[in-house]
């Protein structure tokens, strides 16, 4: 892929890019904001003999916290959202479904603790697929296929950079006040934490 025109669409999957894109901008969140250079040889070997091996290059292109926040955001994904049928694999799993207009495309891209991989299906002519063809039910049991057969070493992620807090929310994403009962817990970069709800006052002369 070429330079991708900028828009507010872009951010809605309105340009079409290739898997290996896709897998390469996906990277960072993985990775603790750091971007893999792609690389189609990484070794080469004979009889068991390394004759020459490539170390990844990384570039840092945002900060750890941006890149845990955007991160947990893909695992709530499998944990609740649409990509659910993953949630019974081993490693931490993260991933983003997609399905474009008219069930053409079914996109899946997943991030592990140890490889991030996009899954594309469709057909060449760009006709549909079937009606209910979409991202979590055909491009996702893929990717749990491959991240099964790769037998993982690490389970977890790295963890929360001190950059993240963790607040418990009401359900409008005030913080909580002393012991009130959270919503729920979110997390926060530094320095963008909401603020507590607005305190209840008593209109005394509505009392009487």
């Amino acid at each position: 892929n070429g330079p991708l025109p900028v828009g507010p669409s872009l951010a809605l999957g309105a340009v079409d890019v290739s898997p290996l894109t896709i897998a390469l901008a996906y990277t960072p969140f993985a990775n603790e904001g750091k971007r893999t250079k792609q690389r189609l040889i990484t070794e080469v070997s004979q009889k068991s003999m390394v004759l020459q091996r490539h170390e990844p290059i990384l570039d840092s292109v945002i900060s750890p916290g941006i890149a845990y926040l955007l991160r947990e955001l893909l695992v709530s994904v499998v944990q609740s959202g649409t990509a659910r049928s993953l949630r019974n694999l081993p490693q931490t799993t993260g991933g983003k479904t997609g399905t474009t207009n008219k069930n053409r495309d079914a996109w899946f891209v997943g991030i592990t603790p140890e490889f991030v991989g996009a899954v594309w299906v469709g057909r060449d002519n760009n006709q549909t697929l079937w009606k209910k063809a979409t991202g979590g039910s055909v491009a996702a049991p893929i990717f749990k296929s491959l991240a099964t057969e790769l037998k993982p070493v690490g389970l977890e992620f790295p963890m929360r950079p001190d950059s993240i807090v963790k607040l418990p929310i009401d359900s409008k994403g005030f913080r909580i006040r002393g012991n009130d009962a959270p919503k729920r817990n979110e997390y926060f970069l530094t320095g963008t934490e909401p603020e507590f709800a607005p305190e209840k006052s008593t209109d005394v002369d509505a009392l009487w």
